[in-house]
């Protein structure tokens, strides 16, 4: 039996309901840093983009703390962060299907560390959009793209059915969509007066596009069965 030393983690209603999150960014990018100046010709677009919003990390911080983080969240990227340390994992992997053209995804892979603790250089690889291909209205993530030998590799993921046939272990999980209303959070007080009216317009607008889950999520228990089985995969 080969030994599993990768693990890959995805992240959108897996270790938590991000959307409303990026939406902040967004935000953040067009209405506070109010800075549109092109990036240099050796920054990469989405280097430049989150580069713009880790000033403001705390505020993305707390709103994970609101319930965006999925219950036990900080204590899954602790645990995972000792095994690394133990040489029990060689490989952490971050494999989303979302975008990182603005620089979401980079900036996810920042401050889910920041959130737990953890140093910045938790995740060894970042994969997105651009790593999928698009196939029955799904994005479908290859894992024989992170090792050959695809039977080392344990991914816990929302969509098991979207990830291409291979060797490796899934763990799949239930769908986390907790919402936190973002006009509820301290962040619309540090945006200028004058940005008030578009602000509040682009949160409408998400609203309206976007349904929201009216379910209370608080009691979630799922990171801490992963636990379990991480335990129990990564013993050697």
């Amino acid at each position: 039996m080969t030994s599993k030393d990768i693990l890959v983690l995805d992240n959108d209603e897996c270790l938590g309901s991000f959307a409303t999150a990026s939406l902040m960014m967004t935000i953040y990018i067009h209405y506070i840093t109010n800075e549109f100046n092109p990036p240099r010709g050796d920054c990469p677009l989405h280097e430049h983009y989150s580069n713009m919003v880790y000033p403001y990390m705390d505020k993305f911080v707390s709103y994970l703390e609101k319930g965006i983080a999925r219950p036990y969240l900080k204590e899954f990227i602790q645990y995972i962060h000792q095994l690394k340390l133990e040489g029990k994992i060689k490989k952490i992997v971050m494999y989303t299907a979302a975008p990182n053209n603005y620089g979401w995804v980079t900036f996810l892979s920042k401050l889910i560390p920041t959130y737990a603790g953890v140093p910045l250089d938790f995740y060894d690889v970042i994969l997105s959009r651009n790593h999928t291909v698009f196939r029955r209205n799904a994005y479908l993530k290859s894992l024989s793209m992170i090792d050959v030998d695809t039977s080392k590799i344990v991914m816990v993921d929302d969509s098991p059915q979207n990830i291409v046939q291979c060797n490796a272990t899934i763990i799949p999980v239930t769908k986390y969509q907790q919402h936190v209303d973002l006009l509820e959070h301290d962040f619309i007080e540090t945006i200028k007066e004058s940005y008030h009216p578009l602000v509040l317009n682009t949160i409408k607008t998400d609203t309206e596009t976007y349904s929201r889950s009216e379910i209370d999520y608080s009691s979630d228990t799922e990171l801490l069965l992963v636990i379990c089985q991480l335990d129990q995969l990564f013993s050697h």
